[in-house]
């Protein structure tokens, strides 16, 4: 039988004893000469007062002009016998102005049949030759992260597909996070190294491990689901606009009363997912978001993209080659959930002539959310600020803290966003991203244009699942009408390649 929940981390590792902190102290970290340094944290866990059990060692090498950099665990780790283990390391490499790089290995360890405890070692994962930083006040390092997980149940192939969820026993996080887990990579031509400060944004509740937690300095790696089930009647995943897509895609035409007739405009559909979701099966939870706009007589690209920092240059080549297919004079539009309606939003603000976006519960101000306050189910009011602090560090993980101002639509309206029709829904009790991000967004375009169309609405709770959330029926069919009014001025009888000149 299965320990209980509130014991399982008590049970499910054996203690190798010995393995104490080998390493730098976190003064010597920020100024070692560049060669090779080694930073060692202990695989702790934390229902035993973090007793550690195995070692991570993460080794940087430096050259003249680049860096490369190892995350080896080099004691192992014990594991008792009954259980079904995942074993990750993951190493990132963040150099300031450019997209964080990461890198995550699992390794499977069944112990269930075992007469014993047995020992192994998490994955060894590798970064080589990564451009060192350049110029005054630049910066850049490494970062290892180790963590041990069970699974409660779940057959070994259910585990191997990843459709059982796993709990975190231990990792190798330290006390004083990035400062400990980090190596400082020196700037070209310098032998010494300092580290950023620890990013001071917290999330509640005790830690959760360092991989798409929201946790400062955390790591964001790629989620990857398949569709599932028999391919819907309609859809294509082979058209001749999107050859050499980078990512997995669905193109329908217009149903209904539509069908057989020219596209009234093209919708490209966004999914959410923290920036971290990716694969076939990530977009058929808005297959529903494309059906609608096929019945209002729209052909519909419903894409996916690479996860975390590559997933805005996915979404802008999607567009590139919708408009190159299409024509200069096709309307062309964006509707997204979440982080896809930010990256939907982000899309309207860099490429000129994006005629409308449908944002659900998408960010728009990545650098402030973290001091919004969003729903709280306890109280019954927007008056927690966690679900924005957690977002905040989850498109850090994705897209670098510092890059984040770049990257938040907010900034980016005096751009061709100024020009896009908007529609922002949030449901009312949506505990992630506060409503106050859709307001800022509306004043920031009408600040830079006037007669802006910004539709910003908040949708009644009810039983409709909604991004985030529920809502009612009466706010379900109010945001719909919404979404035909914002389309209203293409009239029924233009045709793709003749509507685009019409707002």
């Amino acid at each position: 039988m299965l320990p209980r929940p509130m014991t399982t981390a008590l049970v499910v590792l054996v203690i190798l004893g010995g393995a104490d902190t080998v390493g730098l102290t976190p003064a010597a970290r920020a100024t070692t000469p560049a060669t090779t340094v080694t930073v060692n944290n202990p695989i702790r866990i934390p229902a035993l007062a973090s007793t550690p059990d195995g070692m991570l060692s993460t080794r940087v090498t430096t050259t003249a002009a680049s860096a490369t950099a190892e995350a080896v665990t080099t004691h192992a780790i014990g594991l008792t016998k009954g259980f079904r283990y995942k074993l990750t390391t993951c190493l990132t490499y963040r150099r300031n102005g450019a997209i964080p790089l990461a890198r995550c290995a699992d390794r499977l360890v069944d112990t269930v049949g075992s007469p014993a405890a047995i020992h192994a070692s998490a994955p060894t994962v590798r970064i080589s030759a990564q451009p060192r930083p350049s110029g005054p006040g630049s910066w850049a390092y490494f970062a290892g992260y180790t963590q041990v997980t069970y699974a409660a149940g779940g057959t070994a192939d259910a585990l191997t597909a990843g459709s059982v969820a796993y709990t975190m026993v231990a990792h190798s996080w330290p006390d004083d996070g990035l400062r400990g887990a980090g190596v400082a990579v020196p700037t070209r031509g310098e032998s010494l190294a300092a580290l950023p400060a620890n990013d001071p944004v917290n999330s509640d509740g005790p830690y959760n491990g360092a991989i798409n937690t929201g946790r400062p300095d955390s790591i964001c790696r790629a989620v990857t689901t398949l569709t599932k089930g028999p391919f819907p009647v309609g859809l294509t995943t082979h058209h001749p606009a999107f050859a050499g897509a980078p990512a997995y895609y669905e193109v329908g035409g217009p149903t209904g009363s539509f069908a057989g007739k020219p596209p009234l405009g093209v919708m490209l559909v966004i999914h959410g997912g923290g920036w971290y979701a990716e694969g076939s099966g990530a977009t058929t939870s808005v297959r529903p978001v494309a059906d609608r706009w096929r019945a209002r007589g729209w052909e519909t690209v419903n894409l996916t993209y690479h996860a975390c920092g590559r997933s805005l240059d996915d979404v802008l080549w999607f567009y590139d080659k919708t408009r190159a297919w299409f024509g200069p004079s096709a309307v062309v539009c964006a509707s997204g959930a979440s982080a896809g309606g930010h990256l939907a939003l982000t899309l309207a603000a860099k490429r000129k002539g994006v005629y409308c976006v449908v944002s659900e519960g998408g960010p728009t101000d990545l650098q402030r959310i973290q001091g919004q306050a969003a729903f709280e189910l306890g109280s019954g009011a927007a008056d927690q600020t966690n679900g924005g602090r957690i977002l905040h560090n989850v498109a850090a993980a994705a897209f670098g803290g510092d890059n984040l101002a770049s990257i938040s639509p907010v900034s980016m309206s005096q751009d061709y966003l100024k020009d896009t029709r908007v529609l922002q829904g949030f449901a009312l009790d949506d505990p992630l991203v506060p409503f106050q991000q859709a307001l800022d967004l509306r004043r920031s375009m009408l600040a830079v244009n006037p007669s802006a169309y910004v539709d910003t609405v908040q949708l009644a709770h009810g039983p409709v699942s909604f991004v985030h959330a529920t809502i009612s029926r009466d706010a379900m069919a109010d945001f719909l009408l919404r979404e035909e009014r914002l389309v209203a001025p293409i009239t029924s009888d233009c045709e793709l390649g003749t509507a685009g000149s019409r707002r």
